[in-house]
């Protein structure tokens, strides 16, 4: 359903576009990319300053705990280990835009 701000002076209504977060990554050995969406929180914490590891890991995590591309069905620490032999961390992305790298 989509959402509109109305203007009380008139006019059209105007729609709410909502924020989309991403994380983008490339494999390392074939450079296929890989996009995964992330909730606000785990942008929160990939974007938040000063870089801090335990934010970062955080949100990996929670990525895990989401049953993203990084949750291979192990455990999550194998598993987010894994996935970053496998592949570079590109970056954050709002809307597209970079955010954070």
């Amino acid at each position: 359903m989509k959402k509109y701000n109305v203007n009380i002076f008139g006019g059209d209504p105007v729609e709410i576009i909502e924020d989309k977060f991403t994380a983008k990554f490339q494999h390392i050995a074939t450079k296929i990319p890989m996009e995964i969406d992330l909730v606000e929180n785990e942008f929160n914490l990939l974007t938040k300053r000063p870089i801090d590891d335990a934010n970062t890991n955080q949100a990996w995590l929670s990525m895990w705990l989401r049953d993203t591309d990084i949750n291979k069905g192990g455990n999550a620490e194998d598993d987010i280990d894994n996935f970053f032999k496998e592949f570079f961390f590109e970056g954050v992305f709002q809307n597209g835009k970079l955010k954070s790298h």
